[in-house]
């Protein structure tokens, strides 16, 4: 195989690897403005899986940002959706939440009705 069909095949198979992780479904945790299933549909997302929950360990704090601190007394309750990774790159590419950064972590817990 030549250097440039490498590259190709290279290019390919990476194409086709981000295309099946960008369409993956994750459970994302949401404690403010994504909350409503409404909104996230129309930004044109599929919000599936919706649920509620809370993240122990984290207390909520609001000033110009909502924003989750370590509190290891508090919990702070929102929903579990799952989502897509490019529909969560597409909801965090405005420039109205572009300054929040989503992260793992692991701790969060469905709440019962």
């Amino acid at each position: 195989m030549s250097a440039i069909a490498s590259c190709r095949h290279t290019l390919l198979c990476c194409d086709r690897w981000y295309s099946k992780l960008a369409a993956r479904r994750i459970d994302v945790f949401f404690y403010r403005l994504f909350m409503d299933a409404e909104l996230l549909r129309s930004k044109g997302a599929s919000p599936l899986n919706i649920r509620r929950a809370g993240v122990p360990g984290f207390g909520l704090r609001i000033g110009e940002r909502a924003t989750l601190l370590r509190n290891p007394d508090a919990c702070t309750y929102g929903v579990l959706v799952e989502l897509t990774h490019e529909e969560i790159e597409q909801l965090y590419s405005e420039p109205s939440v572009r300054g929040y950064r989503h992260f793992t972590h692991n701790g969060v817990v469905s709440v019962n009705a």
